[in-house]
């Protein structure tokens, strides 16, 4: 029949995807027909089409392979037997444009029609761009293409958790992979011939071809599996939460990114240094930056990796050099400066007709001179509980800062005593007066992730200190209350101990990490720290 595109059929109640179950597997399967519902829109079905036969195809092969079944359910679940293939981001976004290209065909293949229907959703195509620059929300990854995860999902290939950061990178590239696959489509009506597809796309077909070949070395020897390992073993921790993994996890994609396969066995030092000037000369990254960040992050990966037997040795010399730059004046505030900021921040008031929210004005109060009394980092400030502001059974006040509350740099806890002088000024009041939860970021319904509303609350606190002009060139907005702590630390003498445990820094030797540094003697130490100066 004329236009009739193969399993796909539609009733009063939409479309839906239909394949007959072949009989040598019927009484296993329990049915005559594999059935599936696409929708009430024929594009949309014809979109979702491929993936539904692709699970027909799998329960297939389990029923054959006397595999227990774990077909997928109407939202996309599979069962907990599903046979666990996981792919690299790449290799799913390869697959799924292998998928829709030969779908493309076959449709083209059936009838003249559907290469002259010249219908493009321009809104699904800008879409699938902002998903794959990161700038989609989750809920915009899930409508437009949560269709390909469940089928990814239910063929056993995907384990990511919604929202996490692995799960938004696939979704960055299964999203770049649907847009080629629908480039070539448009360039098909045009003028019949297929271009070929990119070379990363070409990269991870092939190391698909070798998978399936090799058995399991690919998953093995992956290098984002292999820095997930890394980091769960280093910090005890799984889903890569810890600051220093989110930070390190950039660099990962990149790697892989550059070298169009996810495989560490391919990672040469001659490679590692490509990579490195591609990002510096040609993507403009900052040298700093790759030698905190990205180098750091390949390397410790590989290193763990070697020692652990999953890859032979490399010998990894690339390097940034990072141009001297001249120094002006300190890392931190200076007194003076300080001083002034943080007058300014106690005498802030939200204004009465202003759409900023209660908790946003007490962070820009409270926030600096927290920072300023402890050396913790903004972030670290921002995510601060009602519950986490405690005290001791000597009485003595302090604040738990807890990764349990967002992240902290080293995934430990700390506590530190609050000087004289916050209690003196109200601090105490202001926690006794907050709802429960968060001090200063809402949550009403306790959904938001607490580690990115922290970061935005820094970045507000960093963008009023900059717009008053209390940051001085040259000085981080928020890191220079860090600086500055060391600097006030030494100038009034506290024991170094005191000081890094106070910070939440790693003590320089196996003698200082014996005993602990408890409240009294903290308090002790901070309160050499005079009070500052106010109007």
């Amino acid at each position: 029949m004329a236009g009739k595109i193969r399993y796909l059929h539609e009733d009063k109640n939409g479309y839906f995807a239909r394949k007959r179950v072949p009989t040598d597997i019927r009484s296993r399967i329990g049915k005559e027909f594999f059935m599936k519902a696409l929708g009430d829109g024929k594009r949309e079905a014809e979109r979702k089409l491929p993936s539904a036969i692709a699970e027909f195809e799998k329960e297939i092969e389990r029923a054959r392979a006397n595999l227990p079944s774990g077909f997928a359910s109407e939202n996309g679940d599979a069962g907990d037997d599903t046979a666990a293939c996981p792919l690299s981001p790449n290799q799913m976004a390869a697959k799924h444009y292998a998928d829709q290209v030969q779908f493309d065909q076959d449709l083209r293949n059936t009838t003249h029609l559907y290469a002259r229907h010249g219908f493009i959703d321009e809104f699904y195509v800008e879409t699938l761009r902002e998903i794959r620059s990161g700038a989609a929300t989750n809920d915009e990854i899930q409508n437009a293409i949560g269709w390909i995860f469940r089928k990814f999902k239910s063929l056993g290939h995907l384990d990511s958790d919604p929202g996490s950061t692995e799960w938004r990178y696939t979704a960055s590239r299964l999203a770049a992979a649907e847009y080629e696959a629908l480039n070539l489509a448009a360039l098909r009506d045009d003028d019949g011939d297929a271009p070929a597809p990119p070379e990363w796309i070409t990269n991870a077909l092939s190391e698909l071809e070798n998978t399936s070949e090799g058995g399991q070395k690919q998953e093995v020897t992956s290098l984002q599996a292999l820095f997930e390992k890394c980091r769960t073993r280093k910090t005890g921790q799984e889903g890569l939460s810890d600051s220093t993994s989110k930070s390190y996890a950039s660099g990962i994609r990149s790697m892989i990114e550059f070298m169009g396969a996810d495989d560490a066995t391919l990672i040469t030092n001659r490679k590692i240094n490509d990579w490195l000037e591609h990002l510096q000369f040609e993507k403009g990254l900052d040298p700093q930056t790759l030698n905190s960040r990205y180098l750091p992050a390949v390397r410790s990966t590989l290193k763990w990796a070697v020692n652990q037997g999953y890859i032979d040795h490399i010998d990894i010399t690339a390097s940034v050099q990072v141009p001297r730059k001249p120094k002006n004046r300190q890392k931190g505030y200076t007194q003076e400066e300080a001083t002034e900021l943080l007058q300014r921040a106690l005498n802030y008031e939200r204004q009465a007709d202003s759409r900023e929210y209660p908790e946003t004005a007490a962070s820009k109060r409270w926030c600096p001179w927290l920072a300023y009394f402890s050396g913790a980092r903004i972030g670290e400030i921002a995510q601060l509980r009602k519950e986490d502001v405690r005290i001791s059974p000597e009485g003595i006040r302090y604040i738990h800062i807890t990764p349990e509350a967002g992240t902290t740099k080293t995934g430990h806890y700390r506590d530190v005593p609050l000087h004289k002088q916050l209690i003196d000024i109200g601090f105490l009041e202001f926690v006794e007066k907050s709802s429960e939860g968060p001090l200063f970021f809402r949550d009403e319904n306790g959904t938001r992730d607490p580690v990115k509303a922290a970061d935005q609350v820094a970045g507000q606190i960093s963008e009023w200190l900059r717009e008053h002009g209390l940051v001085p060139n040259g000085v981080s907005p928020n890191h220079g209350f860090r600086h500055g702590f060391k600097t006030l630390a030494r100038r009034y003498d506290i024991a170094t101990d005191y000081m890094h445990a106070i910070q939440g820094h790693a003590t320089r030797t196996a003698g200082e990490a014996y005993g602990d540094t408890d409240l009294i003697a903290m308090q002790r130490e901070l309160g050499k720290i005079p009070n500052i100066s106010i109007a």
